[in-house]
């Protein structure tokens, strides 16, 4: 009986997807984006028939491992009473700061599979808090007022603003302008069809929050007359009314 030999690609693909046929493959549905302050939460699926390993390195160091095979965790020191490993090898870390920032690579292994690695790349932000428009001008005239800025801020975090006026779209072909990172809205020339409410968001990937502004446009023609335009009324109207007696007389 003649002997059979394994084909390059064979072996190719045993060690490829091994003996079963289904390659090894870590996956998350896990960002990596968190509120400052807030636990380190990051969930891995993967899919193997084999007792597997679990390695988590944070920046470059590994620093715990999951053995399925025991059930067990090994934790380096220095992490052990703020990282949990959980649910087959995903990690959690409490107590965090901005030194915990930075790439965590997960690293599952099984016997006679490839090995899978995922990356994470671990950021904070602040949440996004009290966010408000402060106007330029206080009084806006028709025919005035050259321009008036629309300013916003947020009392904490940062991100992108965007802006939207009675409730819809803005349309920049009406004379806005956006300046300083989208936070400031400028409209040159503002007329009465230029009233109404302005709302802004501040948004970040784990955040957002919105201010409100309702800008009020008055015409020229209503602002009130001089004190010299007032007394020449009066006299006009004074003079005006004795002449009408004269003649009634």
């Amino acid at each position: 009986m003649g002997r059979h030999l394994a084909l390059p690609w064979t072996l190719l693909l045993l060690q490829s997807f091994g003996r079963d046929g289904v390659a090894l493959n870590v996956t998350s549905n896990d960002t990596g984006n968190f509120i400052t302050g807030q636990d380190i939460i990051l969930n891995i699926n993967y899919n193997t028939v084999k007792n597997g390993t679990v390695s988590w390195s944070i920046n470059s160091t590994v620093r715990a491992k999951w053995i399925q095979s025991c059930n067990s965790s090994d934790i380096s020191p220095s992490y052990i009473q703020k990282l949990v490993l959980f649910d087959k090898g995903s990690l959690r870390i409490t107590g965090t700061s901005a030194t915990d920032e930075g790439p965590y690579t997960v690293t599952v292994s099984a016997i006679d599979e490839m090995d899978s690695s995922l990356t994470f790349m671990v950021t904070f932000y602040d949440k996004v808090e009290s966010v408000s428009i402060n106007s330029s001008v206080a009084e806006v005239k028709e025919g005035v007022t050259p321009l008036v800025k629309l300013t916003c801020t947020a009392l904490k975090g940062n991100g992108e603003a965007t802006w939207q006026w009675t409730g819809g779209p803005l349309n920049i072909t009406n004379g806005f302008f956006l300046l300083d990172g989208n936070k400031t809205l400028q409209i040159n020339q503002p007329k009465r069809t230029n009233a109404g409410n302005y709302t802004c968001t501040i948004t970040n990937p784990v955040s957002s929050a919105k201010g409100d502004y309702t800008l009020n446009v008055s015409s020229s023609s209503s602002s009130s007359l001089s004190p010299g335009a007032i007394a020449r009324n009066v006299i006009v109207s004074v003079l005006g009314a004795v002449l009408l007696i004269g003649i009634i007389v």
